[in-house]
């Protein structure tokens, strides 16, 4: 073999080799390329799920927040239904006025009754709000409050002005009960029945001077 065809043979034997190294770089790089893909895809996935997941636990906290402000307004509603607080504070004067009652029991004057459920009947039938508890309530609560009140005093009262001194001006606690003339402005409720007391004291007054007729 003479040495130009030697070289010949090795020329060809190097661009072999190289077409040889070109093919398996670029098998290499088509490899690498699908693992990269791959793990893009796997990538997209995962943030698809974790949008899915994020979207999902959105909507639980959001539906969380409507059940929990749904709790409040139903809870919100119970209480103005039944006035648990009211409640809980008629109790709470009811044992106070229990332990604070250590006269003997006295007949009461029915002139004293009669004015005394007077103005309880001014206050029911009043149209007016009447703050006895630290919120505005209707007269029909208010009277009845006060009702149940005088009820506990009612051995200890000798007089119509001793009821709204002892009982209509004030809570156990030291809280003015008070009544609003109007949206804003309020006027203590001991005020409010000693005008109606004297109103109704004079009514009867001029009933007592009509002279009877005859038959």
């Amino acid at each position: 073999m003479t040495s130009h065809t030697r070289q010949s043979w090795t020329k060809q034997a190097l661009v072999v080799a190289f077409v040889v190294l070109i093919l398996a770089c670029s098998f290499f790089i088509w490899q690498a390329s699908m693992v990269l893909y791959r793990i893009e895809q796997s990538m997209v996935a995962m943030s698809g799920d974790i949008k899915k997941m994020t979207t999902t636990a959105g909507n639980i906290a959001a539906d969380v927040d409507n059940i929990r402000e749904r709790m409040v307004v139903l809870e919100k509603t119970t209480e103005d239904a039944v006035g648990w607080d009211d409640i809980m504070t008629v109790f709470d004067e009811t044992k106070k006025v229990r332990e604070s009652a250590t006269k003997p029991a006295t007949p009461l004057a029915k002139n004293v009754e009669t004015e005394v459920y007077y103005l309880l009947k001014q206050i029911t039938s009043s149209d007016k709000r009447f703050a006895l508890i630290g919120r505005p309530s209707s007269g029909s609560f208010a009277g009845a409050y006060l009702l149940g009140k005088y009820k506990l005093y009612a051995n200890t009262i000798n007089s119509a002005e001793q009821f709204i001194d002892d009982i209509a001006t004030k809570s156990i606690t030291g809280n003015t009960y008070y009544v609003y003339t109007n949206e804003t402005e309020k006027t203590p409720l001991a005020d409010f029945l000693k005008n109606a007391l004297k109103k109704y004291r004079a009514s009867k007054k001029d009933d007592a001077k009509v002279p009877a007729s005859d038959d």
